[in-house]
């Protein structure tokens, strides 16, 4: 959201970051998805805005799925099956491509299969999510207007384009360390539980870089001083390990389980805010 022009309280930037703070502390992700059901059952608007943006974002997301599927069919399978049989003639100026080739026909080729498809449900998964930054700063504006006076913003087109630079620069480190994991996970035995581990990282450092580039645009120094530190991170989002872990389908959950906790985040630190002024979830004064 743009700044209102309303003018913040001189210590709303320590304000923010304290309650940032606390929260990340103290929050786990079972507790998060928690207080996103209590969140959601209090307010039965916010909860209707929630299941119809987490329902275009699903059916964005299977219908990239399918695109991706079909372009894959066409250009990339007779190629990737051609390798696997060990069909490939590679130029001298490629020759060093055979060694890869080679570890790759160690594998099966349903194997080969499976990894490329579960690769295409989450690239989908991600592209949605990158065009559905529009609602998702919306949901965290509405959940920060349950506690405080937010007045809402006009829409602007240079409103629109800071957001999706924003979440184009989140997606792509998500994907950046999402790939270095997926590696990560291919050296035996420790492989797997420490792929698992960076997905409950980086599941936990999106939720709170989400909600923390919405505070940015009241204190735009807020990213900066903010804190994330490793353990605190996978605290808030190993649960994301066990959605992915069922079978290609799991991931399609991700925008469902996603968006409940990044809300269930922006409450809680909203009313840590409230606690460290001093008024208590039933007072009659809003945050400014």
């Amino acid at each position: 959201m743009e700044p209102s022009g309303q003018a913040l309280e001189p210590k709303q930037k320590e304000l923010i970051l304290s309650a940032l703070d606390r929260v990340i502390k103290k929050e786990t992700s079972l507790s998060l998805m928690k207080g996103g059901f209590k969140l959601f059952s209090r307010d039965k608007q916010l909860f209707a805005k929630y299941a119809f943006g987490v329902t275009i974002c699903l059916l964005a997301s299977v219908s990239l799925c399918v695109a991706f599927y079909f372009v894959f069919q066409a250009f990339g399978r007779e190629p990737l099956e051609a390798m696997v049989q060990g069909q490939v003639n590679w130029p001298n100026w490629l020759k060093w491509l055979s060694t890869p080739e080679q570890w790759i026909r160690d594998f099966s080729g349903l194997i080969i299969l499976g990894v490329t498809y579960l690769i295409i449900v989450y690239l989908a998964v991600r592209i949605a999510f990158l065009f559905m930054i529009y609602w998702t700063d919306e949901m965290i504006a509405s959940v920060m207007k349950i506690s405080r006076n937010r007045p809402n913003t006009p829409f602007s087109m240079t409103w629109l384009l800071r957001l999706l630079k924003t979440g184009m620069r989140l997606t792509l480190r998500t994907l950046g360390v999402t790939l270095l994991f997926f590696a990560l996970g291919w050296i035996p035995f420790i492989g797997y539980p420490i792929f698992l581990l960076g997905v409950a990282w980086s599941s936990g450092k999106d939720i709170i870089a989400t909600v923390v580039m919405v505070y940015a645009e009241e204190e735009i120094e807020v990213p900066d001083l903010c804190q994330m530190p490793f353990k605190d991170s996978a605290r808030l989002g190993w649960l994301f390990c066990i959605v992915y872990s069922i079978p290609l389908i799991g991931i399609l959950f991700m925008p469902l389980l996603y968006m409940l906790k990044v809300c269930a985040f922006t409450f809680a630190v909203e009313c840590e805010m409230r606690n460290l002024v001093g008024v208590n979830e039933q007072g009659d004064k809003l945050l400014t």
